[in-house]
């Protein structure tokens, strides 16, 4: 994993972590476990794989959703599909939903 994206997934992490409250192991554990069936449903749908985070239940979930490429998909495609492979693997929905979509400095040739 390239330092700018493991310095970003440790960030969501992180952040992520303050939300869930005092439970951070938990929420960590539980993000890990549910996270490959989440990414892997939105990549059935979407043709890209993102990296998935989530911490809480009910409406104190929060999901973070971050896509190294844009998908081929409106945003409220996006959305509709994440929001449901979230609910289809945890079977609760989430009060708060962000998708992210990272851009990378290219070097541009002299």
């Amino acid at each position: 994993m390239a330092a700018p994206v493991r310095a970003f997934v440790v960030a969501v992490a992180c952040s992520l972590g303050v939300l869930a409250g005092c439970d951070l192991i938990g929420a960590f554990s539980d993000s890990s476990q549910h996270s490959g069936p989440i990414a892997a449903e939105v990549e059935a749908a979407l043709g890209k794989k993102p990296t998935v985070f989530f911490a809480g239940k009910g409406q104190a979930m929060a999901v973070t959703m971050a896509f190294m490429e844009p998908p081929e998909a409106t945003l409220p495609e996006i959305e509709k599909v994440a929001r449901a492979a979230v609910v289809h693997e945890l079977k609760d929905d989430p009060g708060m939903l962000m998708i992210q979509v990272m851009f990378l400095k290219l070097d541009k040739p002299s």
